[in-house]
């Protein structure tokens, strides 16, 4: 799970949000890793073109919100 947020990325720690996810992990089996990132550090890491995001942007995705245009690439 991916999450590109100025507001969540700096009002919420990754600890709050692994245990508020820890339900759905249970229900799917397997556990959900969150990364989050601010707005600026998505567009850093696009531009140097880092393997896990350039690995993530191609690959099928669910939507929980948003759509792949507000990526803004």
């Amino acid at each position: 799970m991916m999450l590109i947020s100025n507001e969540i990325s700096n009002e919420i720690s990754y600890g709050t949000l692994f245990s508020l996810l820890e339900e759905t992990s249970q229900l799917l089996g397997r556990s959900v890793n969150p990364t989050i990132l601010s707005q600026e550090e998505f567009n850093k890491r696009l531009e140097n073109q880092e393997s896990f995001l350039t690995r993530i942007l191609v690959q099928p995705k669910i939507w929980i919100m948003g759509e792949s245009s507000d990526l803004g690439i």
